[in-house]
C-alpha cells in the first residue's frame, strides 16, 4: 500500500494557510495545483533524474484537526476484482498522530461515485478553465469511488509519513486520518507518469522498484 522513502533533499514547504481549497466536507480540503510553481521545482528535478518519469499533476489535501477523510480511491475499481494503477509521491505534514489508512471493500456493490469539481476555483496557483493545457478537464472535475467504513477491513496505515516522504499506491482505497490530531494534517501530492507516455499512471510495483534505492523499512 505505501513505502517510505530517505530522500537526498527536503522538499519546500508551501504556505498551506494562503491555499483556498476546495471544501467538499467540514475540515477537508482538496486542490490540483499548477506543478510548475517554485515551490515544486526541487522535487520535480529529483524525479525526473531517475528514470522515465516525471509528475502528472500536483495535488493539495487538507485533513483538519479531529477529522478524517472519506474512504476513497484515486484510481477506480477496473471490475470487481481488479483494482486500478497509479502511484503518486507524498509529502506529508502534521502531527505524529495523523496517518494515511488502507482499506479492503467487502463487496463491490457497495462503492459509490463522487466527483470533486473544481471549475470555479479562482484560486490563481489552481488548475482553472483558463489554463492552458491538454488535461485540463480531467482536473477540473475529478471522479473517484468512495465506500463507507461499514463496508470494508482495515488493512494498515502509515503511521511515519508525517516524517518520511512516502509512495503511495492509488489505486487502494484509503483515507487520511486526524481524529487525534491537534494540528490540521497536509499533504502535497505528485501523481507520477511517464515522459515518454505522459498521462499514464505508474503502477506501484515498477515505482518500488524505480525508488528502491531511497526504500526505508521502519516495521
Amino acid at each position: 500500500c505505501y513505502r517510505y522513502l530517505k530522500l537526498p533533499f527536503t522538499a519546500d514547504k508551501p504556505q498551506f494557510s494562503k491555499t483556498n481549497y476546495l471544501c467538499y466536507e467540514s475540515g477537508i480540503g482538496y486542490l490540483i495545483k499548477k506543478k510548475e510553481l517554485a515551490k515544486h521545482k526541487t522535487v520535480l528535478r529529483f524525479i525526473e533524474s531517475i528514470d522515465n518519469i516525471t509528475v502528472y499533476f500536483v495535488v493539495y489535501l487538507k485533513t483538519g484537526k479531529n477529522t478524517f477523510m472519506r474512504i476513497h480511491n484515486d484510481m477506480p475499481m477496473l471490475d470487481e476484482k481488479t483494482h486500478g494503477e497509479g502511484t503518486s509521491l507524498n509529502f506529508n505534514y502534521g502531527d505524529n498522530s495523523s496517518c494515511l489508512q488502507f482499506f479492503d471493500i467487502k463487496d463491490y456493490k457497495d462503492i459509490n461515485i463522487k466527483v470533486f469539481d473544481q471549475s470555479n476555483v479562482t484560486d490563481v496557483g489552481a488548475f482553472t478553465k483558463k489554463e492552458d493545457n491538454l488535461y485540463h478537464n480531467d482536473f477540473l472535475k475529478h471522479t473517484y469511488q468512495s465506500v463507507d467504513e461499514n463496508k470494508c477491513n482495515f488493512i494498515c496505515e502509515s503511521k511515519y509519513d508525517t516524517q518520511h516522504p512516502t509512495l503511495v499506491n492509488l489505486g487502494r482505497f484509503h483515507r487520511g486520518y486526524n481524529l487525534n490530531g491537534v494540528t490540521d494534517r497536509y499533504v502535497v501530492q505528485y501523481r507520477l507518469t511517464y515522459k515518454n507516455n505522459y498521462g499514464s499512471d505508474l503502477s506501484f510495483a515498477e515505482a518500488s522498484n524505480i525508488f528502491k534505492d531511497y526504500i526505508i523499512d521502519l516495521t
